[in-house]
């Protein structure tokens, strides 16, 4: 019998910062209530879920045998510099995994063999992903 992937989704808030120069916090807190331009806010990573929830008509998608198993997916809020480490790492371990690959990063980078290495493609993609 074939298996699907259903996708549901929660009411949530994406939570958003700014920094605001002000007085004081509650200054702050009504400079930042009235001031509804978009560019100022960024996205911090934490989504904070309500007890609503839906599964999404039309977002179902049939999988291939043995690949049934859900992907745990995990959002981080990645400062500049902590972003620009995570793709150099990236990168490194990219270009240089034949050099570089002790019997503990191997681990790490399977969780204990649990899956097989990221393919050159799949560094690419993440590395894309993570500069959106």
């Amino acid at each position: 019998m074939p298996k699907f992937v259903v996708l549901k989704g929660h009411d949530a808030w994406v939570v958003y910062e700014t920094v605001i120069e002000a007085d004081n916090a509650e200054q702050a807190f009504e400079f930042a209530d009235a001031d509804r331009r978009a560019d100022i806010w960024v996205a911090t990573g934490d989504v904070r879920e309500f007890d609503h929830c839906e599964v999404f008509e039309g977002e179902v998608e049939e999988v291939a045998e043995g690949d049934d198993e859900p992907v745990e997916r995990k959002n981080y809020a990645l400062t500049g510099p902590q972003r620009n480490t995570v793709l150099a790492a990236l990168r490194l371990w990219q270009d240089q995994a034949e050099n570089l690959a002790t019997d503990a990063l191997v681990d790490i980078a399977t969780d204990g063999g649990s899956h097989a290495l990221l393919s050159d493609r799949d560094i690419d993609d993440l590395c894309e992903a993570i500069n959106q």
